[in-house]
């Protein structure tokens, strides 16, 4: 079933294939964000070490979500880095990312395997769409630190007590 997936050149035409998983995670984002919230909390915060963005209203943590780092876009160099690229961050956040790079290469898909790129703004939610579809998941947030906006697979949502 699986492999069908992963079939060489299963990619006829890969501006639909990106323009459907776009779809795909603006109706799932859409049904988290009236679910969790997300996107309306004060302020998130991320933590390498456990994986998890924690999100808060004067300071009470109300949801936390384990992650994975799919890519940030830096509107300074206006370029895209995949967050397997990313020599800052921990192994353990990246490695189901890892998943995204396997797939271009057997797609044959430089966008899924180069590891930055020129891009825009958009591309970057472009990015987050195909991982998604690739690994799966409950949605994508996007994180906005300075000029990077940092893109992050959400696998966990719970909610928080106030802390």
């Amino acid at each position: 079933m699986f492999s069908k997936l992963f079939t060489k050149n299963k990619i006829d035409n890969v501006d639909d294939f990106i323009e459907d998983c776009i779809d795909k995670l603006e109706s799932q984002n859409e049904s988290i964000s009236k679910i969790y919230g997300i996107g309306n909390y004060e302020r998130w915060d991320f933590d390498q070490e456990t994986a998890e963005i924690i999100f808060s209203v004067n300071g009470n943590k109300k949801l936390i979500a384990k992650v994975s780092f799919i890519g940030s876009y830096s509107a300074n160099s206006e370029s895209w880095m995949w967050g397997w690229g990313n020599e800052s961050l921990l192994p353990h956040l990246t490695k189901e990312i890892e998943k995204v790079r396997k797939f271009g290469e057997i797609n044959d898909i430089e966008l899924l395997t180069d590891r930055a790129w020129s891009a825009t703004e958009e591309a970057g939610w472009a990015m987050a769409a195909v991982a998604f579809h690739v690994i799966g998941g409950k949605g994508v947030y996007r994180g906005i630190s300075g000029n990077n906006e940092n893109f992050f697979l959400l696998h966990e949502i719970t909610q928080a007590g106030n802390s």
